[in-house]
């Protein structure tokens, strides 16, 4: 299904409530992951998906996750995806030297309609993450991110929003900074450019610099100008209707 197609589940009721009735089904399954088990909401979310994708619901239900209220995909399908969009002109390849931290892969791939390969070039320095994958399985891991860093740069479209499981901690780790400041009025921005240059921020507390911001505001506020006082007919009139 093309991504057109996928907006029309939305747009159209018949598709819509199809789609209600496939993930209600499919929520029932004892074999789901716990996060998808009788979550009919989150079902149909990965149903739509799966449907912009041309794949099968279920098959893709095994393979996401959730981390703290975000969607995320194992990058094997994130992958699989990739090489399956009808934009390429043939599935990626991938080329591999070095050793150790400077390992590295070059994926390339056409696009129909060009001639030339379009490529994105890797290593484990650069990409490596936490999981324990990456040393035992290095060269999988390395095409894993290499086929999503190639369509991010060269074909958008296909992942759109899609976080993969090795960048979705970082992706939460960011909103949870960014959340944790909130200026109160244009003046508090000053202080929130200030403090990040200030090479001591990163050993305050962020609460502690939030508190900073909010005080520095409150004391920039203006104090209220008092109300003009009133002539002595306004002030007869004023004591009628009080």
């Amino acid at each position: 299904m093309s991504e057109t197609n996928a907006i029309e589940l939305y747009n159209d009721p018949a598709k819509f409530e199809h789609g209600q009735r496939v993930a209600k089904m499919l929520a029932t399954s004892m074999t789901l992951p716990a996060h998808l088990k009788n979550n009919l909401a989150d079902c149909f979310l990965v149903y739509a998906q799966a449907m912009r994708w041309g794949m099968d619901p279920s098959a893709v239900m095994q393979h996401c996750y959730v981390l703290q209220g975000k969607l995320g995909y194992e990058g094997k399908l994130v992958a699989a995806v990739v090489n399956a969009s009808p934009n390429l002109k043939t599935k990626l390849n991938y080329e591999y030297s070095g050793s150790g931290q400077q390992r590295q892969v070059r994926v390339f791939g056409t696009l129909k309609g060009e001639d030339k390969p379009r490529e994105v070039i890797g290593t484990v320095a650069a990409w490596k993450t936490n999981n324990g994958q990456w040393n035992t399985q290095t060269d999988q891991m390395l095409s894993y991110r290499g086929a999503r860093e190639w369509a991010r740069r060269h074909m958008p479209e296909t992942l759109l929003g899609v976080y993969a499981d090795d960048e979705l901690p970082e992706v939460v780790k960011a909103h949870a900074e960014v959340e944790a400041f909130t200026p109160t009025s244009l003046s508090d921005f000053g202080e929130v450019v200030s403090a990040s240059n200030d090479p001591k921020t990163e050993e305050r507390k962020p609460q502690v610099i939030e508190a900073e911001i909010v005080k520095t505001a409150k004391q920039e506020r203006p104090a209220p100008e008092p109300a003009p006082a009133l002539n002595p007919q306004d002030a007869e009139l004023d004591k009628l209707f009080s």
